[in-house]
């Protein structure tokens, strides 16, 4: 297993990745018609204009030959955090048929470790509310939840989030 940083050759399988996790996770938590209706062209389009001009940090994760799993990160978007030592994690998906292999434990091990040579001193991310698991992983690796909340609005329904913070120091 390797980690390394996203280049535009992974965009349709960060896509794919991407639309099979959420179809997954999701399940029951949001709408099974939304679920339904993602596109994994459309998130090849995201991918591909988040990995050219974002300046936030993608990295994928492969077995042998194969991408089984991205993260992205960057510096907070949220404007009640100091962005220069704050860090957020945007996402992190893993292959559903590679889940429950410490892929995701890797992933945020490598986090903390490059945001810390980048003298971020915590990480916050967003996570649903209802997203137990999410929720049980996070706080396995050190994540509290800080008390924010937000709702995000799509289509015809709203999406819960908590937000977690980690301090590095």
């Amino acid at each position: 297993m390797t980690i390394r940083t996203a280049i535009l050759e992974d965009v349709k399988d960060i896509a794919e990745i991407h639309v099979k996790s959420w179809q997954k996770v999701y399940k029951c938590l949001i709408p099974q018609s939304y679920l339904n209706n993602l596109s994994i062209s459309k998130r090849e389009k995201s991918w591909q204009n988040i990995l050219t001009n974002s300046q936030t940090h993608t990295i994928v994760q492969k077995i042998d030959d194969l991408v089984v799993g991205f993260a992205n990160f960057g510096q907070t978007r949220d404007r009640d955090k100091d962005s220069k030592i704050t860090g957020e994690i945007t996402s992190i998906y893993i292959n559903p048929e590679y889940w429950r292999k410490g892929l995701g434990t890797e992933f945020v091990e490598f986090i903390f470790k490059d945001m810390r040579n980048q003298q971020f001193t915590q990480i916050t991310l967003w996570v649903l509310d209802t997203n137990q698991i999410a929720r049980k992983f996070y706080e396995k690796m050190g994540f509290q939840p800080d008390g924010a909340t937000k709702t995000d609005v799509r289509e015809n329904f709203q999406i819960r989030e908590i937000r977690y913070l980690i301090n590095l120091i």
